[in-house]
């Protein structure tokens, strides 16, 4: 991931939070790996916190990614002059677009 976002020439930044991006997902197989031990050992004992333990953390990884991949859409949008837009979706939902402005 590195390689292709430094032959990218983005900004620094952006290129920041894009890897910091990639390494949490690494961090949602590590919680995977975490649930299917906490299903194995489930009180916790000396194997890990147990299930619960393990739920919590995918948890933590889940709502932090979502919130991780919207923040960086929202600057890569604001850094092309356009802004994220999200709203309800009927049925239960999110709906996400990035709106650019219409070059002429």
């Amino acid at each position: 991931v590195l390689g292709v976002l430094r032959e990218a020439n983005l900004r620094r930044s952006l290129e920041t939070k894009i890897a910091g991006e990639s390494l949490f997902n690494d961090g949602v197989g590590y919680v995977v790996f975490l649930v299917l031990v906490g299903l194995a050992f489930p009180t916790g004992d000396e194997h890990g916190s147990g299930l619960a333990g393990a739920a919590q953390l995918f948890v933590q990884e889940a709502v932090g990614g979502a919130v991780l991949g919207l923040s960086i859409a929202r600057e890569i949008a604001a850094g092309e002059g356009g802004e994220l837009v999200l709203a309800n979706r009927p049925g239960g939902g999110l709906d996400a677009a990035i709106v650019l402005p219409v070059l002429v």
